[in-house]
Formats: C-alpha cells, structure tokens, sequence
C-alpha cells in the first residue's frame, strides 16, 4: 500500500483518527503512540488525553482491557466528521 504524504493528517486528533482507521483493529495507547511518531515525529498532543477526548465526542471507541486502554473505530460516519473539524 502506498501513502500519499498529502493524505496523512499533520497532527492532533485528525491524525490518531487516521492511525485507527489504517490500522483496521484495536490498538493500545502505546501503539497509537508509536505509530503516530512514524507519520508526525514532532506531534506535540499527549495521547492519552488526547484519545480520552476524541473518545468522549464519539469518534472512536475505548476500553481498558487488562493494564491498558485499547482504541478502535466502530463508526466511520462519526470518525470522519471529528476528522474534519480539525
């Protein structure tokens, strides 16, 4: 798969929206982390609280499951209009 520089977010919420969309299943903060550093080095939002927010306006969904919250994108409607507003 090749990816348009052009098509990925520069940052915040729009570009974890991006990350749990490509990725196509739950990841842990850590992941979204670590996969958000790979496309934006520089990112300077906190993950977790950034995540807890995106989660609260119903974007993406969330859950602790066992020592760490995981995150996925149940409903691409509402992902994509919180993307927009970024």
């Amino acid at each position: 798969m090749v990816i348009e520089l052009d098509d990925i977010p520069n940052g915040g919420p729009a570009l974890m929206i991006y990350v749990l969309r490509k990725a196509g299943k739950p990841l842990t903060t850590r992941q979204v982390y670590e996969e958000t550093r790979k496309l934006v080095p520089f990112c300077a939002f906190d993950n977790a609280v950034a995540l807890n927010l995106i989660r609260l306006s119903g974007a993406i969904k969330g859950k602790r499951e066992g020592g760490a919250w995981i995150w996925w994108i149940e409903d691409e409607e509402k992902a994509a209009t919180a993307s927009d507003h970024d």
